[in-house]
C-alpha cells in the first residue's frame, strides 16, 4: 500500500488560521489606497472632460477665494484670542489643539453659509445641465457657469 499523500488543500487548512488576519490586513490596505485615490481620480476626470472647465471658473474659483480670505481673517484675528482663553481650562498641548479645530468649524460654518447664500441655486442647475450633456451629447456650454 502506499504512503499516504497529504493534499496541498490540507496543508493550506493547516495555516489558514495563520493567514487570515494577513489577508484582512491586505484587504484594510488595498480599499484604503482605493478610497485614497478618488480625489486624484476626480482631478483626472475633471482634466478629460472640458465641459466642466466653465463650471470651475464661475464657481470653484470664487469658492476657492472665499474660502481662503476666511480662513485667513479667522486665523489673523480669531485664533490667538481663543487660544489664550483655552489655555486656561486645556493646557498647552490640548489648547492649540482645540483653537485649530475650532476656527477650522467656524471656517466651515462661515464658507458654507457665504456659499449656499450666493452660489447654490445656480450651481446645482448648472451641475445637472453639464452632467446630462456630458452623457447626452457633447456639446458647449451656451452661458458659463
Amino acid at each position: 500500500m502506499p504512503p499516504a499523500q497529504s493534499s496541498p488543500r490540507g496543508v493550506a487548512s493547516r495555516f489558514s488560521p495563520l493567514w487570515s488576519p494577513i489577508h484582512g490586513l491586505a484587504s484594510y490596505a488595498s480599499r484604503a489606497l482605493k478610497a485614497a485615490a478618488y480625489p486624484i481620480r476626480g482631478i483626472w476626470y475633471f482634466l478629460r472632460h472640458p465641459e466642466f472647465y466653465p463650471l470651475f471658473v464661475g464657481r470653484l474659483l470664487p469658492l476657492s477665494i472665499i474660502s481662503f480670505l476666511v480662513y485667513f481673517l479667522l486665523f489673523t484675528f480669531a485664533f490667538l484670542p481663543q487660544l489664550l482663553f483655552l489655555l486656561i481650562f486645556h493646557g498647552r498641548a490640548g489648547a492649540w489643539i482645540n483653537t485649530i479645530v475650532l476656527v477650522l468649524g467656524e471656517g466651515l460654518v462661515i464658507i458654507q453659509g457665504l456659499f449656499e447664500g450666493f452660489f447654490v441655486d445656480e450651481c446645482r442647475v448648472d451641475i445637472f445641465d453639464v452632467s446630462r450633456r456630458s452623457f447626452v451629447g457633447r456639446w458647449p456650454m451656451t452661458e458659463p457657469c
